[in-house]
This record gives structure tokens, sequence and C-alpha cells, in this order.
């Protein structure tokens, strides 16, 4: 199953992120002063973690995603869909929490916990136009919901004593504290000495009444935390719903990765509604701070700085209703560079009909993945080394190459049989070239051709062996007597 744009914890602006953390720092004092009723759990049975259900989630981190009755992954995707009037119910689920660390992104010398959950922070928002909470259960303590909450195939998390640090309402987004946009937020925290929660869970479940046509994200901001205050990596996912017939976002960009001041180009034609309205608006969020509205489906945005950037799309019919957005993620890097490092031969003379190796170094000089083309030609007229678009080429073959910011070489090898050479007993070179990445650097340095030639000669016949051969022998005998009739008349002197 795909899933969409993930979301790293670690890159979650504004305050929330730090709210659960200093509030279950101050819990530690309570915490003390509570300490017998936490021996109260210390015969809790921990529960086994659950079956995974929710397949194609990455296994390197948990995650956290929403679900329904109908789809174990409620995504860009796959959203879920009702009509005006219905209800709609989502459950938060954590999923993969293990006792396990991992290398925080950028800085692999730090190790940040990947589960022991003690504690949570959730902050929501949605389109209060086409959905309106009606209700919302949190799905802790654990010893209060053991078995599965339906929707979510899971059992509740954070075992018991619990501490509510945050239970705030409000569609009108304007919740003291929250991040902007907030509706809801729920926070809250096991108390010290609990026994942290690992496994899959569920975190809560929203209900909501479908008042309008359109679409809506469920934006979760979520914080994890564990048992020392430590915030967890996880990837989080969206959830998307939308009534029967609301327009679908789309669209596609190039180059795959851009480049600092240089223009990406973004098509969204690909989107369309299902009763045939026609796109009245495009609304592009290039995740720069920079939020445009346009009618026409392709636009051109530069990015200013290095940086990994998240675009979201959300198209708007000439009937009025919305789409949820559709969003990729890419990155932006100050150059890109493909260059050929070296062009080697395998002799420097060769009889015709015969292959010569040729050995050839391909290098990523930029800083994004790359894949290319590498060509390999023969010359079959002379050399111009001051123009070689004068000198006509033959190709001896091709390779696909894909180069890596932390594989930069690859090496390749190429045959090249010397059958078909125009001229024998002449001097041949191997030029090689590379196709262009999209905004190359320095595109003079995607050819190089070998520093030495190869010199293809005739083959011998072989009817001429023998008299060769004959006449090799003759050569020698005469050579031989000649020294021998030196030798004896030195003597008698």
């Amino acid at each position: 199953m795909f899933l969409p744009q993930t979301i790293i914890a670690d890159r979650i602006s504004g305050t929330h992120k730090v709210v659960l953390l200093k509030k279950m720092a101050s819990m530690i004092v309570v915490s003390l002063v509570l300490a017998s009723m936490v021996f109260a759990f210390a015969g809790l049975q921990v529960p086994k973690v659950s079956a995974p259900v929710a397949t194609g989630l990455p296994t390197d981190w948990p995650s956290v995603y929403f679900c329904t009755n109908t789809l174990p992954i409620c995504n860009e995707t796959y959203p879920m869909e009702a009509n005006v009037s219905d209800t709609a119910t989502f459950a938060l689920v954590v999923f993969n929490l293990t006792a396990a660390t991992a290398p925080e992104p950028g800085n692999p010398l730090l190790q940040r916990p990947l589960g022991n959950l003690t504690g949570f922070d959730v902050q929501m928002s949605w389109n209060p136009s086409v959905l309106n909470l009606t209700g919302c259960t949190v799905t802790s303590p654990w010893n209060d919901f053991q078995t599965p909450v339906s929707p979510s195939p899971y059992a509740g998390v954070l075992y018991a004593q619990i501490f509510e640090l945050a239970n705030e309402t409000d569609q009108g987004d304007s919740i003291p504290g929250a991040e902007p946009g907030t509706m809801l937020w729920r926070a809250y925290s096991s108390m010290n000495f609990t026994t942290p929660f690992n496994g899959n869970g569920t975190l809560l479940i929203t209900t909501f009444k479908v008042i309008g046509v359109g679409s809506s994200l469920l934006n979760a901001a979520v914080a994890l935390a564990d048992n020392y205050g430590r915030e967890l990596l996880w990837h989080q996912y969206n959830g998307y719903f939308h009534t029967p017939g609301a327009p679908v976002a789309d669209f596609s960009f190039w180059p795959d990765v851009s480049v600092v001041n240089k223009p990406t180009v973004f098509n969204a034609s690909a989107s369309y509604s299902p009763l045939g309205y026609s796109i009245a608006n495009y609304t592009w969020d290039f995740g720069d701070g920079n939020v445009t509205v346009v009618t026409n489906p392709i636009v051109y945005h530069t990015y200013t700085a290095r940086r990994t950037v998240s675009v979201s799309l959300t198209v708007a019919d000439t009937n009025g209703t919305s789409s949820s957005p559709k969003t990729v993620t890419f990155s932006v890097v100050d150059l890109r560079n493909v260059k050929v490092t070296s062009v080697t031969l395998g002799q420097v003379q060769a009889v015709v009909n015969t292959t010569v190796n040729v050995t050839v170094t391909v290098s990523d000089d930029g800083e994004a993945d790359e894949n290319c083309t590498a060509a390999a030609y023969y010359n079959t007229t002379a050399v111009d080394f001051n123009s070689i678009y004068n000198t006509n080429w033959t190709k001896i073959d091709e390779q696909d190459v894909s180069l890596t910011t932390t594989h930069r070489d690859k090496i390749l090898f190429f045959a090249w049989n010397t059958t078909g050479v125009p001229v024998l007993s002449a001097d041949y070179y191997v030029l090689v070239n590379t196709t262009l990445v999209p905004f190359e650097e320095n595109a003079t340095d995607n050819l190089k051709i070998s520093q030495v030639p190869v010199n293809v000669v005739p083959e011998i016949q072989s009817w001429l062996i023998l008299p060769i051969f004959m006449t090799a022998t003759l050569l020698a005998v005469i050579v031989y007597k000649r020294k021998a009739h030196r030798q004896r008349y030195r003597t008698v002197s």
C-alpha cells in the first residue's frame, strides 16, 4: 500500500512539542508522593504486541496514523468517504513502539527512543465547513481499554495511573497555548515509575458529523515521550476525508530534485472532478512560506535556499467544492553535477577483429542522487581536440548509471570489438559522455577522451603463416651460418 508524505516528528514546529515533556517533568514530584499507587500495579501483565495489520508502514521507526472501519490506513491515497449527514469516525493509532533506539537524522551520535511510551500530546484540526466534531474518546489508560476500540484494531495506550495534561476543544481554532489552528488538544502522561507502553495502541477516537460537501485534511500534530521525558522518533501520516464527488487534486513536478535559484515546474493537469465540473482554481503551498492561488494548472516556483520542502495542492471546482490536499516532499539542493572522471584503455595496440577493454569512472559531483546514461564511442576520422564535434564518432555501447551521494563513483566496463574500423594501422581514441542531469552545474565535464589511443593493426591471414614461418626459419639459418663462418675465420687468424 502506498503511503504519502512522511512527516518526521522532529520536524514538527511549534510549542506543543515541548509542552508534554515539560509537564511530564513537573509530574516527577507528584509521582514520588504517589509512588505507593504505582507499586500497586507492579503485578500488571503487559500485553503481547498486537499482530501488525497496518501493512505498508515503514519498520525503522514507529508510525502514527488514522484508520476507519473500512480503511486500515486512512491517508491521501485511501481517504474516507461519507455523505452529508453521515457519521465519520476516525481512530488515531500508534504502531510499532519498541524499547529500541535509533540515530537521530542529521546527528547519528545522538540516539533517540523508538518506544517506552509514557506520554503523548495530540493537537488536531480539520475543515469545520465539512466536518463537525461530536465526540472524542481518549483510550487511556490501557487498563480501561484492554480490547480493541472500534474502529481501531488495537487496545488503548499507557498504563495506570495517568495524568490529564490537556483536554480542550474549540472548533473556532482559538485554544490558548496550542498551535495556531488547533481545534482539539489532548495530552496525557503516565505517573513516574509506571511500566512504559510498547507495541501497537490507540491514542484516541474522534467522531464527526458530515455537515458540508467537500474535503477535509485531518491534521494531527503529535508529540510522544518515553519514561525519561525524551521525545521519540516516529513517522506521522495525516488523515483524509471527502464527500462523494469531491474534486481530486493531483500533480507532477520537474525536476525530481530542485536546485536553488532554478525554476521548478508544477503541473496539476491531472486534477479532476468526478462529477464533470471544471477545476476553477489551484491553491499551491510551496512549503517555503509561499502560498499561491492560480487558475492555470501549470505554475513555476523558484526556491532560494537549500532545504527539504513539502508542497501541497488543493483544488476547487466550479461548483465551489474543494479537494483534500495532495502533498509531495522533495529536496532542494545547491547543485547537481555528473562527470566522467577517467577513460582507460586496456592496451595500446590491438589486432583488428579483437576486443579492447575500456574502463570508465563516472562520478556524482553534486548534492543529489543521480541517474544518467554513459555512452562510449571511437573515432572514425582524425580527432580534432579543439572541437571534438568536428570528429565523426561511432558508438561502442551505452550503460545506465545510478549514483548516490554516499557512493559517488561508479566504474563501468565496455568491450570494444575492433571489427569494422575504417583504417588499419591507425590510432583510435575512445570518447565517453553521459547525459546531462537537470540543471547540470558543469556541462563540459560530462565528456572525456582517453589520454592515449589504441593502434589497431591488421591480423595475419592464416595462409601466410607457413610462408612467414619458413622465411623466418631461413633467415635464422642464414644468420647462424654467417656467425659460424665469422667465428671460424677469427680462429684461423
